[in-house]
């Protein structure tokens, strides 16, 4: 297990000997900006960067801090799309933009590829007793922590492809929860027929719904590495704006949650620095990670992996 000071020290010494393309989906907070930060640096800015998200104002503010290189004649791409991801169509719409701002500004790369995507963007709200679906019929929480990750790999496979065929780096991480096991229906994936239970449900089972999309990945994708990775207890500020305690009489226990994190969690900023190796030291294959970058092993979450990849298309509407 690579301590944080080894992690930062690996970081700080990578060398790209190209210029890499790097998306990131929901990088406007937390671990996503950090991790985006952090990456820039590492490049000494020579990477090309693009951020997903529905911030428009705030992304625009983190693509113009960051690193740029030393060489102003080394032109870098700093754009940001805005998408909402909770809706499959709107996933559509921003990879065409991906693709497209690709094309116009490195036209000598035919076919466009990525080498990096990075997926942080998500909801989570354990307290909520009635399921909200989208526009489209698929549970909101689920959406957001997992469908949407499954349509933005499929539909930029091709240049991901690309790059790895180019002789790049080529990798896909999500960051949810790995690690984490419940029981999964076998005939009601996406909880399309018993729509009436808990919805924290939905938040538990996204986690190996992320394991077995990213191992079907990997399995149809040799030469592209596949991370799930689970980022532990992080001081985001989706934690320290959340109220664990919805009565106002047990308000004062959300006080002391706090103060407990304090001691067994680490800053974004550091979080970032496990993540950011998980990417560059990432092997091709698929890989569930724990806050550390360690591997912890493969799960089979004992449901029909053909059925639920099938499931997953339809759902998305890929394929």
């Amino acid at each position: 297990m690579p301590t944080l000071i080894e992690v930062k020290a690996y970081n700080t010494l990578f060398q790209f000997s190209y210029i890499p393309v790097a998306v990131f989906v929901g990088g406007t907070s937390g671990i996503g900006q950090r991790t985006v930060e952090a990456l820039a640096r590492t490049a000494n800015g020579k990477i090309h960067i693009i951020i997903l998200s529905r911030s428009e104002s705030v992304g625009k503010e983190i693509l113009a801090s960051l690193v740029r290189p030393l060489d102003v004649s080394i032109n870098v791409i700093r754009e940001f799309v805005y998408c909402d991801a909770a809706l499959m169509k709107n996933v559509s719409v921003a990879c065409s933009k991906i693709r497209q701002i690709l094309r116009e500004n490195l036209p000598h790369h035919d076919p466009p590829r990525i080498n990096i995507l990075f997926m942080s963007a998500g909801y989570a709200d354990v307290r909520l007793w009635t399921r909200k679906d989208t526009e489209e019929g698929i549970d909101h929480q689920l959406s957001l922590r997992y469908y949407h990750r499954f349509k933005f790999t499929y539909e930029l496979l091709p240049l991901l492809r690309a790059a790895k065929d180019a002789g790049e780096d080529a990798k896909v991480l999500s960051v949810l929860a790995a690690g984490v096991r419940w029981w999964l229906p076998q005939d009601d994936f996406g909880y399309k027929t018993l729509k009436d239970g808990p919805v924290w449900r939905s938040t538990i089972i996204s986690a190996p719904y992320n394991d077995l999309a990213f191992e079907g990945f990997a399995q149809r994708e040799p030469g592209i590495a596949f991370t799930h990775m689970n980022p532990g207890f992080v001081r985001t500020p989706t934690f320290n704006n959340t109220n664990s305690f919805a009565h106002w009489f047990l308000k004062p226990f959300d006080l002391l949650v706090k103060l407990v994190a304090l001691f067994i969690s680490i800053s974004e900023e550091d979080s970032a620095q496990f993540f950011l190796y998980a990417l560059l030291a990432g092997k091709a294959g698929f890989h569930r990670r724990n806050n550390q970058g360690d591997g912890i092993g493969n799960c089979d979450h004992g449901v029909d992996k053909e059925k639920f990849w099938k499931h997953s298309l339809e759902e998305t509407q890929s394929g």
